[in-house]
């Protein structure tokens, strides 16, 4: 049963449409059948966030979506009763938000899930040693078990640390230490894989970068989708080499340049969503980009990067605020397993915000639209003693008709032309259509405020259209 919004919407819609039909305008558009939505076509990026908000407000560093079920792992940072800094691993549901502490006065360096979301990696240093050692180290999520990896000297202090997808036995990690004495003299940071099962040392592969080529230390690790192949930024030396994400495949080593940094920014952590997710078939990453010139305060943006094509696009929604930058920004993202949420640090808080799929976006997209005309009418209606546009001669004398005379009408009204559209392949003048039982009526008039002012003229989303009211409300309606 039709609600009654639906009763006043279809029977005009169904009337201009027959009229369009027979030529109405000189337009020859189908009205029987929906246009197919263009979705996310492959080479494109999901932009449209739908939801951000913080979720946790005094974590510092390192916020971890698990690939499974998305529960938030992350590490505070405290200062104990002898003055030094501590950081502790906590663990967050992902509905509830409730959290609960793993470690107790530790000094913990960074965390990773497991592919299936039951065990965390972390990186922390040895306490009750003669000599300060760190080390990489498992712990269920539940805090029932806890085992050691491999330990290192404190100053080589594991970092960035990856599990390889579909691999729960795979950890990547960066550390200056030495697979062998003076293998590694200038403790360079490079690029290491332990095999949780073998164990430390034999389970230990060490990737050697050319000579020309080091870890940019605003480098994160993260791993391609499929787990083939390491993302990473590095420096090239030589004059006017800039920073670029490179690709390390693994298990072979080689390292190739994947895109440069434009010349006015720079990029840090990187995350790439899982394969296996619904943004998996599309190959880019989330990062963080900074202005080239920064200082301690600078702002930088969450942005997608199209690895294809180059493209990259900050994320736009009036619900995102800018990342405020101060340490450890080059583990600062995380994707859940889904490739619709993402998980980052703004001044001290953990932020999660989640992006809409294809046809949502399309959705949201529309309803924007609606909203950007209905404040056009409203400014025409001020400028129009309070009335709605109708067929007719206009201030300048020419003559407005036909299903879309009420564009030219609003023109001068509008900011984005582009508002018109629902649908970039629309061939239409407009992806709306006005309702004639109100041109040329008032806009005060209490009786006709639920009345339907615009509606789609096809069922672009799933079969539903969106409509915007008189008294400016957007409903997605329809079976």
């Amino acid at each position: 049963m039709r609600n009654r919004s639906e009763v006043l919407a279809l029977p005009w819609l169904a009337f201009a449409c027959a009229v369009w039909l027979m030529g109405a305008g000189g337009l020859g558009v189908k009205c029987a059948s929906a246009e197919e939505a263009p979705g996310m076509s492959a080479g494109s990026i999901p932009t449209r966030v739908r939801d951000a908000r913080p979720i946790v407000a005094t974590a510092h560093l390192c916020p971890r979506l698990g690939p499974v079920a998305g529960t938030l792992a992350f590490l505070t940072s405290t200062v104990d009763e002898t003055g030094q800094f501590r950081r502790d691993l906590w663990v967050a549901d992902p509905q509830t938000l409730k959290s609960q502490r793993l470690t107790s006065s530790s000094n913990c360096f960074d965390v990773a899930w497991s592919p299936d979301e039951v065990w965390l990696a972390v990186s922390a240093q040895r306490r009750q040693v003669d000599k300060p050692r760190a080390g990489v180290y498992l712990l269920r999520a539940d805090g029932t078990a806890t085992s050691e990896v491999m330990t290192t000297n404190l100053e080589d202090v594991p970092t960035s640390l990856a599990w390889q997808p579909g691999r729960p036995d795979q950890i990547a990690f960066i550390s200056t230490m030495q697979s062998s004495p003076e293998s590694n003299p200038q403790h360079k940071h490079l690029i290491w894989l332990i095999n949780v099962t073998t164990g430390f040392p034999a389970g230990l592969t060490c990737f050697s970068l050319p000579d020309s080529l080091s870890l940019s230390p605003r480098s994160g690790l993260t791993w391609s989708g499929d787990g083939k192949e390491i993302y990473f930024l590095g420096e090239e030396a030589g004059e006017g080499k800039r920073t670029a994400i490179w690709a390390l495949t693994v298990p072979e080593g080689v390292a190739s340049k994947v895109i440069e940094e434009p010349e006015d920014s720079q990029f840090a952590s990187l995350a790439a969503p899982l394969a296996s997710s619904s943004a998996g078939s599309s190959r880019f990453l989330a990062l963080l980009v900074l202005p080239r010139r920064r200082v301690e305060s600078s702002t930088g943006e969450v942005s997608l990067l199209m690895l294809d094509t180059g493209r990259v696009r900050r994320l736009a929604s009036t619900l995102l605020p800018p990342v405020e930058f101060r340490i450890d920004y080059s583990s600062n993202l995380s994707w859940d397993g889904t490739g619709k949420r993402l998980a980052y640090v703004r001044d001290q808080e953990i932020w999660r915000l989640e992006l809409a799929g294809p046809a949502e976006a399309m959705t949201l997209d529309c309803q924007d639209n609606l909203a950007a005309l209905y404040r056009g009418f409203a400014a025409y209606a001020t400028a129009h003693q309070g009335l709605l546009p109708s067929p007719g001669q206009d201030a300048e004398g020419k003559w407005r008709k036909g299903d879309f005379f009420w564009i030219d009408a609003l023109a001068p009204y509008i900011e984005n032309g582009a508002a018109l559209k629902c649908s970039p392949r629309e061939t239409a003048p407009s992806s709306y259509l006005f309702n004639p039982t109100l041109w040329g009526k008032g806009t005060g008039d209490p009786e006709l405020a639920a009345m339907a002012l615009l509606t789609e003229v096809q069922p672009r989303h799933e079969g539903r259209r969106n409509v915007l009211y008189l008294n400016g409300g957007v409903r997605l309606e329809g079976e």
